[in-house]
């Protein structure tokens, strides 16, 4: 079956891990914790972290817990300059137009989130679209809903969809349904086709795995 779809991770996946985005997030989820919760810092870190590992997300884990604005909670949490920390990639400009595949985003995150990353990236014309948290019910990766529903969307089968994420763990449902998979900068696992430096890395690979398909 042909290659169709290419699917990328936002956040520490399109853009380096040691970028500071995702520890100014987490700065933001433990102040909506501790305003909304009447926790302390201590208690709003170790609330995270639970709902982290047990949930796979903050978000799962108040939607299952507590009773509070998500929509809030969404733009609270976004809510960082990611200017600051970012700055145009010409190396992904020059590449992502080299893929033949449709490309979209996919990400636990907020779409608004999503959109200000990809314009200070300045790649933002080469997607065809953004699947964020809302467009799978709120249902976060790694759990089996987001895949399905987004192959769904997509109105194709997994066989023609390549999925890259920073985290091995987000490979798992993408593999076992059928989907080829890119681990970028992390430790690899079972369910990793190809494992790469960097998102740049990652397109040279989705262009020889056309190539191979044919």
């Amino acid at each position: 079956m042909p290659l169709e779809y290419v699917l990328f991770d936002l956040d520490d996946t399109i853009y380096p891990r040691n970028t500071p985005i995702m520890p100014a997030i987490g700065e933001k989820i433990k102040t909506f914790l501790i305003e909304t919760l009447k926790l302390t810092y201590e208690e709003a870190t170790e609330r995270r972290a639970y709902y982290n590992q047990v949930y796979g997300t903050v978000l799962r884990g108040l939607l299952q817990e507590e009773t509070v604005d998500i929509q809030a909670y969404l733009e609270q949490i976004h809510d960082i300059p990611v200017q600051d920390y970012l700055s145009p990639n010409p190396r992904l400009q020059q590449i992502l137009p080299a893929i033949s595949l449709k490309k979209y985003i996919f990400t636990n995150s907020y779409r608004k989130h999503a959109e200000n990353v990809l314009r200070v990236l300045d790649i933002e014309p080469f997607f065809d679209g953004i699947f964020d948290i809302r467009s799978v019910n709120y249902v976060s990766k790694p759990a089996k809903h987001p895949y399905t529903t987004i192959v769904g969307l997509l109105e194709t089968r997994p066989q023609t969809c390549i999925y890259i994420d920073d985290q091995a763990r987000n490979l798992r449902e993408a593999k076992r349904m059928g989907m080829r998979t890119i681990l970028v900068d992390a430790e690899p696992n079972q369910w990793v086709d190809i494992t790469v430096k960097n998102a740049v890395d990652a397109c040279r690979a989705i262009i020889r795995l056309i190539d191979e398909t044919g």
